[in-house]
């Protein structure tokens, strides 16, 4: 019936469920990566208007039903943006279901939805994201998260110069347009602007999404949160911080410069710097005793005697009734592509990779690259 099937199998480059008559086959998918897809299509209605005249949270009926992973799904992938404000473009953050065995990794990254998914200028941390979206694709975080066997051919193999090539792209663009940033500073565009502000803002709440009624797209109430929607926050979002990266760009607003031109006056640094509202009740915790103040001179690697044997964290201390206080949410892996992009600035890639990778220092990260080093010309 397809006699050409075999061959192609053993490239890896297609799989046929057949279909007999009056047959429904659930085909399986091996994989599905998004990058900050959003809830919901149509026309937005603000969200004042929707709590106190009750109207619906779009006037079409274009929504995304259901975030409920299915079991056909073999890995899911998304990369979620941790500052966008846009109403409308609430995330569909997925869940597992009782039973469900679907490999799910959700990461969050600094920046609007375009930062994270692409289409901006200034493409520094759209390829951060695009980096860790290869790691997922080419199986290496399924590989190393199950201990599995890898068989190239289950993934997608990727070109190993393709990052370099958008390295280059952006280091080129921004000899047009300087200062050139570091890895996890690049340029956070305000996504929320006239005439898209006036549908509402909405500050976005990782680990503590609620279930959603799937039929009226409407959270069915506070009593319910979504579980098992694996969620990480991605090393750049603490390089970030701890680096000094500022806020949302470009032209800041009369009221902004006037705080600027106040802390400069109080001898503070006078912009303002990235503390991403979504992560406002959530602690880091990477060895910094505090995060409210710019030093260049931080070192990135952890160093608390409790916090030297792990990577990095993040401890809800808000107040939520169904959130404990306590909550974690761990810092990503960083992957072989990740890796890669960040070796280009080698000003701090040493530092971010020992503390993600939970080693106390850069030189214990070195000791233990010199062991696999001497361990290979060993073999």
């Amino acid at each position: 019936m397809y006699p050409l099937l075999p061959v192609l199998r053993s490239f890896g480059l297609t799989h046929i469920v057949p279909i007999r008559e009056n047959e429904q086959r659930d085909v399986p998918i091996r994989a599905i990566g998004c990058w900050d897809t959003v809830g919901a299509l149509g026309i937005p209605i603000n969200p004042v208007l929707q709590k106190h005249l009750g109207l619906p949270s779009f006037l079409h009926e274009y929504k995304w039903l259901d975030t409920r992973l299915s079991d056909n799904i073999e890995n899911a992938f998304q990369a979620l943006a941790l500052d966008e404000h846009r109403a409308p473009f609430s995330p569909a953050v997925w869940e597992k279901p009782t039973g469900n065995h679907t490999f799910l990794r959700q990461t969050w990254f600094p920046g609007a939805h375009s930062n994270v998914g692409g289409s901006y200028d200034d493409t520094s941390t759209a390829d951060i994201s695009l980096a860790w979206m290869m790691d997922q694709l080419s199986g290496e975080s399924a590989k190393h998260a199950n201990n599995m066997t890898l068989d190239k051919k289950d993934w997608i193999e990727f070109y190993d110069d393709y990052l370099d090539t958008q390295q280059e792209l952006n280091r080129v663009w921004y000899q047009g347009h300087p200062p050139a940033r570091g890895w996890s500073l690049g340029t956070i565009y305000n996504s929320f602007t006239f005439p898209q502000s006036l549908a509402g803002r909405v500050v976005r709440t990782p680990g503590r999404y609620r279930v959603t009624n799937s039929l009226t797209c409407a959270q069915k109430n506070d009593c319910v949160l979504m579980k098992d929607t694996h969620e990480f926050i991605h090393a750049s979002v603490r390089a970030r911080v701890d680096l000094g990266g500022t806020a949302s760009e470009p032209e800041p607003s009369n009221w902004t410069r006037f705080v600027q031109w106040l802390r400069k006056l109080l001898g503070r640094d006078g912009r303002l710097l990235y503390r991403p509202e979504s992560l406002q009740y959530w602690k880091l915790h990477d060895g910094h005793k505090h995060h409210n103040e710019f030093s260049i001179n931080s070192r990135l690697t952890t160093g608390g005697a409790d916090e030297s044997v792990r990577a990095p964290w993040w401890e809800w201390i808000g107040k939520d009734a169904l959130l404990p206080s306590g909550r974690v949410l761990n810092e990503d892996r960083l992957g072989r592509f990740e890796l890669q992009l960040l070796r280009h600035h080698e000003d701090v890639a040493a530092e971010i990779e020992a503390s993600n990778k939970g080693l106390a220092s850069v030189e214990e990260l070195r000791r233990v690259q010199e062991r696999v080093a001497r361990r290979s010309v060993t073999v």
